[in-house]
C-alpha cells in the first residue's frame, strides 16, 4: 500500500502533486480573515504567536519549512499559546483552506477530481510518522472534497 496508489498523503514530500498542494507548505496563497498570507503554514504560524512581536508580520511572506522555522523561532521564549486546541484558530485555519481552495481552481479541480482517501504523515528513513497535532485537518479536507462532489452530482 502506498502514496497516490491507495490513498493521498497531504505532505509537502508527498508522491501526489494534489497531496503537496493540500499542505500548509505549499506555495499557495490564501486569503484570510487576517489578511493574505503565501502559505497556510505562514498564516498557522502567525495565529500561534504572540501579536506584540515586531517580527510576526514576515510570517505573511513565508512557505514551506521557511514558514515553521521563523514561526518556531518567533515562539520560542514567549508564553506557549495551546493553540491548537483553540476553536477560533481552526475555525481560521479551516476559513483560510476554503479561500485556498477558491484562489486556485486548478486545486479545487483536482480535489474534486481524487477519490483516494486522504491521510497526513511524514516519512523519516523510510518510517511513517503520523503527527500527533494536525490531524484534524485531514477529515476538513475529506468533508470540502464531499462538498464540492455534491454541488456537481
Amino acid at each position: 500500500m502506498s502514496d497516490g496508489i491507495d490513498w493521498i498523503n497531504i505532505y509537502s514530500k508527498g508522491e501526489t502533486k494534489l497531496g503537496r498542494d493540500l499542505s500548509n507548505f505549499a506555495a499557495l496563497s490564501v486569503e484570510t480573515l487576517d489578511g493574505s498570507f503565501a502559505s497556510l503554514e505562514g498564516y498557522w504560524y502567525w495565529l500561534s504567536v504572540p501579536p506584540s512581536l515586531a517580527a510576526r508580520d514576515a510570517l505573511r511572506y513565508q512557505t514551506g519549512h521557511e514558514a515553521k522555522f521563523l514561526g518556531q523561532s518567533l515562539r520560542r521564549g514567549s508564553r506557549e499559546v495551546h493553540y491548537t486546541i483553540d476553536p477560533l484558530f481552526k475555525l481560521k485555519i479551516v476559513h483560510a483552506m476554503v479561500g485556498k481552495l477558491i484562489l486556485h481552481p486548478a486545486l479545487f479541480a483536482a480535489l474534486k477530481d481524487s477519490s483516494l482517501p486522504l491521510r497526513h504523515y511524514y516519512v523519516y528513513g523510510g518510517v511513517e510518522v503520523e503527527p500527533k497535532s494536525g490531524q484534524w485537518i485531514v477529515p476538513i479536507w475529506e468533508m470540502l472534497r464531499a462538498l464540492i462532489k455534491s454541488e456537481s452530482s
